[in-house]
């Protein structure tokens, strides 16, 4: 969002105030009548419900980006690590 911002700003010559927090509290501040201009949330849940509640401009929702997790094990890293998210059941593994 930082660099969003940076190149937002000189071509617009609009500034703009960046607001963190988590996606459920910005939600409910909407809810509540916080005047937000954009709302980027990580959670596709709540800008899918102020769409519902009539709280966001019509089709101005939309998927803005797509993620995949990630995980590192150490070289020595004894599990087997073949039957993918299951391993972390295996209690063999303590962190």
């Amino acid at each position: 969002m930082q660099d969003v911002a940076a190149r937002f700003e000189p071509e617009t010559g609009k500034n703009v105030k960046r607001i963190f927090g988590s996606s459920g509290n910005l939600f409910q501040q909407i809810q509540n009548g916080a005047p937000f201009d954009m709302f980027f949330s990580a959670n596709l849940d709540y800008p899918k419900k102020l769409q519902a509640a009539g709280l966001i401009e019509n089709g101005s929702y939309y998927r803005y980006a797509a993620g995949q997790n990630r995980g590192w094990v150490p070289k020595d890293f004894k599990i087997n690590l073949t039957s993918g998210l299951k391993v972390l059941l295996d209690p063999s593994g303590k962190k």
